[in-house]
């Protein structure tokens, strides 16, 4: 059980940046499209295409990245059930899984 909660924990942990960065970003990305009044804001706002362009490249950096996520996790798995199932095999005395 130790070992699914540590996968679990290093996932969180190689996401965590990403989330972060991600909410860093999008506060100033808002108050840029909010901020009035000055010259200077107003040239550096963001049109509808680029927020629309940089929500899909967000979206589908997250929806790879918990992909890759999953995919790690099962290919772990994979691997610790076949350890199981030789440990298993070892001890019952089956030789590779066949019957006589």
């Amino acid at each position: 059980m130790s070992r699914m909660t540590s996968i679990y924990s290093r996932s969180k942990q190689s996401i965590a940046p990403l989330l972060t960065s991600l909410l860093v970003m999008a506060p100033s990305a808002v108050m840029a499209q909010t901020a009035g009044g000055s010259q200077a804001s107003q040239e550096s706002q963001f049109t509808g295409g680029d927020l629309a362009l940089i929500s899909y490249v967000v979206l589908w950096v997250l929806v790879l990245a918990v992909v890759l996520v999953v995919f790690n996790r099962q290919k772990k798995l994979n691997e610790e059930l076949e350890t199981l199932e030789a440990k298993i095999d070892a001890q019952l005395g089956v030789n590779g899984g066949q019957d006589s």
